[in-house]
């Protein structure tokens, strides 16, 4: 009789769920598989706000169908028919008290007709068609490659919103190797980057854009957790160490119990896994502690009345001078997100070496957001629904040499067999992303814990 193999995940986000259920997949019976998550909930940062009258994102508000490891994933599930796109209608960038629709990098012509940038900024933007190339492969941050080819006025009010603002992050300090590579191949194969971005641009509207599901994504989480089955994901259960257990196992120590694993994936940031590897792996926890997290916070509202704004929101660079990163009107951006009548806005706060805005109560941080967007849009005096989500430490930050530090990281792990790390603080932050590590993850896992042959679930 052969005794089961054990499978421990430490942390519940949607990257541990993930990495849990394609592990189940492959080891079918042959293991058994815990989830252990601190919180009182499962799914992390993908969470959606529900009411009688409208549904919202807390988290993440969309799939990339450019990237299709979540949405395959969304499929596999059943939830295939629960797929939504969003209204095609245009966004904003929010520059000098003014909205200014989104430039088209498929289109040169909406960068030079652009308010965004100045005369000199608009004609900087054509260097770029006979600018030579960089050739090496060092990294570099997204700042300073959009400076390079496009000059400072495009880095900073069109770059900035666009990657920076999504990463929460300082866009002279994110790295490009890191998160956006393919700009750099763009620049070498084309030699231009207004001729490349066209050509990549074109080619991403033909992969499909953006996708969500019908009620929100916090689906995707309880159709894992319903694949898993209640019995493997335990929720108010904190780590505190992972050691050797001494007989080649690792053991997951939680209050006054233990757990006895022959691998275990870390499903949690960085820092916390360094926190936990402090005495098992102390040259791993010093690497991993060095990565930075950045808090953010989600405030939504509500109203009965007309949206006030002719698109689907606005971002704002960091040299524009609001406390907000930008706001969607989720109602308008997801048709069938809310009842008739109303208008759902959700702004996000919280960026690397931004306003300090955690001090702020939640009364105090809602108004000071609602003042903001009543400067840029045409809204009631007041909401008629508010709510506040603040995400401590909530996304790693990808500074320039990332992906050294990555490879730093997987050269400690080679000499800790039985231990995977996964989620957003290695390559990527996107779900996409998550969801195609923690498959890859799992699939290591599964052949560590049964390196014979295994069999699906």
């Amino acid at each position: 009789m052969t005794c089961a193999r054990t499978l421990a995940v430490i942390g519940g986000g949607i990257s541990g769920l993930a990495a849990a259920y394609f592990a189940s997949k492959l080891l079918g019976t042959a293991a058994e598989i815990r989830v252990f998550e601190a919180g009182d909930r499962p799914g992390g940062k993908v969470a959606t706000l529900r009411t009688e009258d409208f549904y919202v994102e807390l988290g993440p508000d969309s799939l990339v169908a450019s990237k299709p490891a979540a949405i395959d994933l969304a499929v596999e599930l059943g939830l295939s028919e629960e797929l939504v796109s969003p209204a095609p209608l245009p966004a904003f960038i929010y520059w000098a008290g003014r909205l200014h629709p989104i430039p088209n990098p498929a289109r040169l012509g909406t960068f030079a007709r652009s308010g965004l940038f100045s005369l000199p900024g608009r004609a900087r933007i054509l260097l770029d068609l006979v600018l030579p190339p960089r050739r090496d492969e060092a990294d570099e941050s997204v700042g300073a490659f959009f400076a390079r080819r496009l000059g400072r006025e495009v880095a900073e009010r069109y770059a900035d919103p666009l990657f920076a603002g999504l990463y929460s992050a300082d866009i002279y300090r994110l790295s490009l190797l890191a998160l956006f590579p393919q700009y750099r191949e763009i620049e070498k194969h084309y030699g231009s980057l207004v001729r490349g971005l066209g050509a990549v641009r074109r080619q991403a509207a033909e992969a499909g854009g953006l996708r969500s599901l019908r009620g929100g994504l916090e689906r995707l989480v309880e159709a894992l957790v319903g694949r898993l089955g209640p019995d493997r994901v335990r929720l108010r259960s904190a780590a505190e160490a992972v050691l050797p257990a001494g007989d080649g196992r690792w053991l997951v120590r939680m209050g006054g119990e233990s757990f006895a694993a022959d691998a275990v994936i870390l499903a949690v940031p960085a820092p916390r896994a360094a926190e936990l590897l402090a005495d098992a792996a102390p040259s791993l926890a010093g690497f991993l502690r060095r990565q930075e997290l950045v808090s953010v916070g989600v405030v939504v509202f509500g109203y009965r009345g007309d949206p006030g704004l002719a698109g689907t929101g606005f971002l704002v660079p960091a040299r524009a001078g609001l406390l907000v990163n930008g706001a969607t009107w989720s109602s308008v951006k997801w048709p069938g997100s809310a009842r008739s009548g109303w208008t759902v806005i959700r702004a996000y706060v919280g960026r690397a070496g931004g306003a300090a805005w955690w001090e702020f109560t939640d009364a105090e941080l809602a108004g000071r957001v609602w003042a903001e967007l009543g400067q840029v849009a045409r809204l009631p005096a007041k909401p008629q629904f508010v709510f506040v989500r603040r995400w401590p430490e909530a996304l790693p930050q990808y500074w320039v040499g990332h992906p050294g530090w990555v490879g730093q990281v997987d050269r400690e792990l080679e000499a800790l067999p039985g231990l995977f790390l996964a989620g957003a603080s290695y390559r990527g932050i996107g779900l996409a992303d998550l969801i195609r590590q923690a498959g890859e993850v799992a699939a290591r896992a599964a052949a560590y814990v049964s390196p014979g042959p295994v069999t699906a679930g």
